[in-house]
């Protein structure tokens, strides 16, 4: 079972593909989850390889920042499941 939504697969998914740099725990809420780390976690263990950069601000808070790597493999990995997940949502699917 999965602890990420569709709607927040595609979401991210579409956002690492065009290289957002937005794509952080505090801006969930585009991204349709109010825990951004779920849909990473879901997305890697389907084999996507993303990584993190740990982000300090100036009152010592701390946030991670993702990235797709953009290896050729990973792309079209990453492109084919979110046409995958677009495909289910067409379908009804949650």
């Amino acid at each position: 079972m999965s602890l990420a939504t569709l709607d927040s697969l595609i979401a991210v998914l579409d956002g690492l593909l065009n290289k957002r740099d937005d794509i952080t725990a505090n801006n969930g809420l585009n991204y349709h989850t109010t825990r951004l780390s779920n849909t990473i976690v879901e997305l890697r263990k389907r084999g996507i390889k993303i990584t993190n950069k740990t982000i300090k601000t100036p009152n010592n808070k701390r946030y991670d920042k993702y990235y797709l790597e953009f290896t050729e493999a990973n792309v079209t990995k990453a492109k084919a499941l979110l046409d995958f997940y677009i495909q289910l949502k067409k379908m009804g699917k949650k």
